[in-house]
């Protein structure tokens, strides 16, 4: 090979498709350890910044009430369930169905905003709004 002393390796955080171009930062979502052609698709339910150097960085786990699948992606927890977990993967793994005697009205909703079912009304589980 010429120049064989001139090689470097792709740097953590980039990927280097071909010889002879500028390293490209991975994308959010996106990850490389080094040496990489192409970066990774990250772990779901996390959403890795820019030039992430780990499939699930510290720091990026995904937001009780919402869950990161693709991991690029923050998606809320639909209403009528609220967010019960971190690092979520899934709308089924991130958001339980909202308690009964409780209201989920909003997307995103964790177990502190849930709002309690006002008297007169009944809610059960999955309850947006309360019943007369």
């Amino acid at each position: 090979l010429r120049n064989q002393s001139n090689c470097t390796i792709c740097p953590p955080g980039f990927e280097c498709p071909t010889p002879d171009i500028e390293p490209v930062m991975c994308r959010e979502g996106y990850y490389s350890t080094g040496g990489a052609i192409a970066c990774s698709e990250c772990t779901p339910g996390y959403n890795c910044p820019n030039a992430s150097m780990t499939p699930a960085p510290l720091g990026s786990e995904c937001p009780i009430g919402f869950y990161c699948n693709p991991p690029s992606r923050i998606e809320p927890c639909p209403a009528g369930t609220f967010g019960n977990t971190t690092a979520g993967r899934s709308a089924d793994h991130a958001c339980a169905p909202c308690l009964p005697g409780y209201t989920c009205p909003d997307e995103g909703t964790i177990f502190a905003t849930m709002e309690i079912c006002p008297a007169g009304f009944y809610c059960e589980a999955r309850s947006i709004l309360p019943s007369p």
